[in-house]
């Protein structure tokens, strides 16, 4: 018993003492058991915040997948396939190519079995032209043609029918839409 009198009689001596190392006692104790709930409850809510992000960024991705898909379609050709004795100079500084190549290859590449990675073939002929006293790009296509030995995809281009034109920008201002034009 004259531990436990000696004990209260320090602490009854030395009480701030006693009061602050009470409380950090209770501090640590309550950390020790607390911590390792809260950081599981922080895991928790940042495995959910980590989940709502990657769904909000493979919507985002799977968006911008379709918008680039759309743009690489509405870009057009991305292989033009010229005659060999076509003066590359020449092509690129006039927009089209000199030397015209028969319709049938058109649609002997589209019979060709080995051709597998390319998917629209489509043959144009294309002309500069003085048009309503402006030099423009005549731009004449065939209907896209499809591959019998692939699965068939939508045509990438224009669908333009018959005796009928598509303006571009600056030769539609001030035209109307059915508004007859020649050529």
């Amino acid at each position: 018993m004259a531990m436990f009198k000696l004990l209260v009689a320090e602490i009854l001596y030395r009480k701030l003492n006693f009061v602050l190392s009470l409380l950090a006692v209770t501090v640590a104790a309550t950390l020790f058991v607390a911590g390792p709930l809260l950081v599981d409850g922080y895991s928790h809510q940042t495995q959910a915040m980590v989940a709502a992000l990657e769904e909000q960024t493979n919507r985002e991705l799977d968006r911008l997948e379709k918008e680039t898909r759309r743009l690489m379609r509405d870009m057009g050709v991305n292989l033009m396939i010229v005659h060999k004795e076509t003066n590359m100079s020449d092509f690129w500084a006039a927009d089209f190519a000199s030397k015209d190549m028969p319709e049938e290859y058109v649609y002997r590449l589209a019979s060709d079995r080995r051709l597998t990675l390319v998917t629209h073939l489509v043959a144009t002929l294309q002309q500069r032209i003085t048009w309503e006293n402006r030099k423009v790009l005549l731009v004449g296509y065939l209907p896209e043609a499809t591959q019998s030995h692939m699965r068939r995809k939508k045509p990438m281009g224009y669908n333009i029918q018959p005796g009928t034109v598509f303006l571009g920008y600056e030769l539609g201002v001030g035209r109307k839409v059915g508004e007859t034009v020649t050529v």
